[in-house]
């Protein structure tokens, strides 16, 4: 599949907000997965995507990959994006646009976004249903 490997580290900004860093505390599920968030600059991740697989750039802690759950019902409806330690648990992923300007990641067909008042969470949902997200690659 194209669009899978994007050459240097990157931010990822939704609406003036920046995927922040996975927080290891009580939110995390028993398998080790964390949901994604949104929040400040200072507490951005900074991602790498190699193979189809979004992932956190150095930083401290075990490696997180970036995505959706491996395992997750098969709904046309936001399904919840996570930090999971296990590599094989990630959905794919790839990017629209051009490689110097992606305009959105997706995985399994659903654009990856945040919906107004989801306590900042990311989602995935099926392409036009994101009224409003706006995404944006910020080079590190």
């Amino acid at each position: 599949m194209a669009n899978q490997n994007l050459s240097r580290p990157f931010l990822i900004e939704f609406n003036g907000q920046f995927v922040v860093n996975p927080k290891m505390d009580d939110n995390m599920a028993f398998d080790g997965r964390i949901p994604a968030s949104i929040g400040d600059r200072a507490n951005a991740a900074v991602f790498e995507l190699h193979n189809g697989v979004l992932h956190k750039a150095g930083g401290l802690g075990p490696p997180m990959h970036f995505g959706r759950f491996r395992i997750e019902p098969l709904a046309f409806m936001p399904m919840p994006v996570y930090w999971i330690p296990q590599r094989e648990m990630v959905q794919q992923c790839n990017y629209a646009g051009e490689e110097d300007s992606p305009t959105v990641f997706e995985s399994s067909g659903f654009h990856l976004g945040v919906l107004p008042g989801q306590e900042n969470l990311v989602r995935a949902m099926p392409p036009g249903m994101f009224p409003g997200s706006e995404m944006k690659v910020h080079w590190q």
